[in-house]
């Protein structure tokens, strides 16, 4: 390595917590199929789309129901959480494993008052049960509502703490409840874990101050411990572990550094790297954290510091499927910044009319990708976007909104619904096996790059329409100095 980083502790370690057992035959790599049949099933067949989260990613799924039948094989690695729409108005929240079955039934002009979901034994079905009772409660109480609480300003600590014991005690006693009437079954603490950690998330986005006042009905969890098992089995406590490590690793912390580099000079990306290094106990999770946070910030980062992070955590991680992951994107920056000119596309807007990138060589272009399922990107059009264009007014800015959704009817609704002014374009394939997707090496959303007046990327990943406004010296203040 070109630079050697000694790492002096500031803080404790995350400690890994006292693990449960049994969760092993659950594991590994497979697929799970999922079957079943709908009643009154339109003529002509329709689609559910289905969501598989996975440790760094998630992928999608169409599952076609015709003649009222379905069947699909789906891959899966370990126990993942799955989210599926199988109705305008119908959504479950599940979970399955490698050589599961899952089938479903439900009335198609009743989808929410019908649906049931069974398994291979009375355990699973019970399992299955409680996840649609679970996904009933959640549609009645969005977590979303106490988010919001936990985040206002003009609340007080007590009527947060308040909002979400409320929500936790009560989606609880929904298991707790269930699980006295039916009997336990082998993954009952999954549901247990999900309800506690998926409170303390919303809490967290208020604070992390208010960590320690969040009920708990099993001492097993701690919301600053770090439990293995539990990181296994749930997508919920891995996001709620990744928030909690982005929260406490911002914190300044010494470096001893060879090579005359000064302690000034270590960029964020490195900071946030060597940081989890020292205070990641558990190598497994560790690495997890390391390349899930490289996969949002590999983009737009220094080429020398992300080179630097690259090259040393390949050295020491030893879960290939992480380092085939940055590798695939490291390389597709690479090539990214060496093209000459902004990829161009050519998208439909609402009115039906072919728009390209090349349109607007000679203005400055701030490209804004999104999907109407994006909460980020939603927060950033109602409370930033307009003081954005306000800011930037006189200086001629071409903001280009691509949003990425199947459903033009959804995304001309959210247009009119968030007041997005600018260029609006749709793409309607997957994102993931779009040719724009995949050009401007996206890995998430919202997703922001900048284009200079020579049709050339300043900034691959640069900064939202909310960091623009409360930074000083942002890259579109830079360009704008540099590109008259």
């Amino acid at each position: 390595m070109k630079k050697l980083f000694t790492v002096f502790l500031l803080l404790p370690y995350f400690l890994c917590t006292a693990q449960t057992s049994g969760i092993d035959n659950y594991m590994g790599e497979g697929c799970f199929r999922f079957e079943g049949k709908v009643l009154n099933c339109p003529e002509d067949g329709f689609a559910m789309e289905m969501v598989i989260q996975d440790y760094i990613s998630q992928h999608y799924e169409t599952i076609y129901v015709k003649n009222g039948v379905f069947k699909a094989e789906i891959p899966i690695t370990d126990v993942q959480d799955i989210f599926l729409a199988y109705c305008d108005e119908g959504t479950l929240t599940f979970f399955s494993f490698p050589e599961d079955i899952i089938v479903m039934e439900y009335d198609y002009e009743n989808p929410s008052g019908s649906v049931k979901l069974y398994g291979k034994s009375e355990a699973r079905n019970r399992e299955l049960e409680l996840c649609v009772l679970l996904s009933g409660f959640a549609a009645e109480n969005p977590i979303s509502d106490i988010r919001r609480i936990t985040t206002n300003p003009m609340a007080g600590k007590a009527m947060k703490i308040e909002a979400a014991n409320k929500y936790y005690d009560a989606r609880i006693q929904v298991i707790t409840d269930y699980e006295k009437d039916n009997g336990s079954f082998p993954l009952i603490d999954k549901f247990k874990a999900d309800a506690y950690f998926e409170t303390c998330q919303a809490v967290l986005a208020g604070g992390s101050y208010l960590l320690p006042e969040v009920h708990c009905a099993d001492f097993r969890y701690d919301y600053y411990g770090i439990d293995y098992s539990t990181f296994r089995i749930s997508s919920i406590y891995r996001h709620y572990l990744e928030y909690l490590f982005f929260d406490r690793f911002v914190s300044p912390f010494a470096y001893s550094v060879s090579d005359s580099k000064e302690e000034s000079d270590i960029s964020t990306i490195e900071s946030e790297y060597f940081f989890a290094l020292s205070q990641i106990r558990n190598v497994p999770i560790r690495d997890w954290y390391i390349t899930i946070r490289c996969l949002a910030d590999f983009p737009g980062s220094d080429a020398e510091a992300m080179k630097s992070v690259y090259e040393h955590f390949k050295s020491i991680c030893g879960n290939s499927k992480y380092i085939a992951a940055l590798t695939s994107l490291y390389d597709d920056i690479q090539k990214f910044n060496k093209a000459s000119e902004a990829p161009d596309f050519r998208l439909l807007n609402e009115k039906g009319e072919y728009v390209s990138l090349s349109d607007f060589k000679g203005q400055i272009v701030y490209l804004d990708f999104w999907g109407t399922y994006c909460g980020a990107c939603i927060n950033q059009f109602k409370n930033f976007d307009s003081k954005f264009h306000q800011k930037y007014r006189m200086q001629n800015i071409v903001h280009i909104y691509i949003c990425f959704e199947k459903d033009e009817k959804k995304w001309k609704k959210a247009i009119e619904e968030y007041g997005l002014q600018g260029v609006n374009l749709i793409v309607t394939e997957r994102a993931r096996e779009s040719s724009v997707y995949n050009n401007y090496t996206i890995t998430s959303f919202p997703h922001y790059t900048l284009i200079g007046k020579n049709g050339k990327v300043y900034k691959n990943g640069c900064e939202s329409p909310a960091e623009m406004l409360n930074s000083t010296g942002n890259s579109l203040d830079r360009l704008l100095k540099v590109d008259f």
